[in-house]
């Protein structure tokens, strides 16, 4: 997946979007860490992999995945810093992985229970993992310079972009429930 990334970003740097139909944006740069982590999660679902993360790998993954973060946003200048931009597509694609694994590990450790409302979101998580991008860019181009803070401005996004999709899945569902129940005409 570095790799990958790497490559893509000599010819696509990060934070360059490109508009499709002038109202899709999207980033190549970061496209093959989404189609090889999509891959590798149908992989691992087919294997039951992530039901098997033992507590020890779990645990060094999401330490590893937080160090990782930690020494990416709190670097400022200096020879981490040049060592970190030059080599970004690897670094990050090393913590994606880290977290994603250690988060998992969390959850299911953690966190592994259901109730209607879990289930409700469970039933249009796909969905909502299509159609968010497209919904959080479109959401930031609204409110630009309206948060000077970008903290605040962060959790704005976050909360609005998921409240937003998962809402916008349950009209999809809803419509699609529709067809699928109309009559067909001969």
């Amino acid at each position: 997946m570095g790799i990958a990334v790497q490559t893509v970003r000599q010819f696509s740097p990060q934070d360059r979007w490109i508009n499709v139909c002038g109202i899709l944006y999207f980033e190549p740069a970061r496209y093959p860490q989404y189609i090889i982590m999509f891959i590798a999660g149908l992989l691992a679902s087919h294997r039951s992999a992530l039901e098997n993360i033992s507590d020890k790998s779990g645990i060094t993954c999401l330490a590893a995945g937080l160090l990782l973060a930690a020494g990416n946003y709190l670097r400022a200048g200096g020879a981490w810093d040049g060592f970190v931009t030059k080599w970004f597509g690897f670094y990050e694609s090393l913590m994606c992985v880290s977290i994603s694994f250690g988060l998992v590990w969390l959850f299911r450790r953690c966190f592994n229970g259901s109730n209607s409302f879990t289930g409700w979101c469970c039933a249009r998580a796909y969905t909502v993992y299509i159609i968010h991008l497209p919904l959080m860019v479109a959401l930031q181009f609204a409110t630009d310079g309206m948060i000077s803070r970008p903290i605040p401005e962060f959790f704005f996004i976050a909360v609005c972009t998921t409240v937003l999709s998962f809402g916008l899945a349950y009209l999809i569902d809803i419509f699609r429930t529709f067809i699928s129940k109309a009559p067909v005409s001969r």
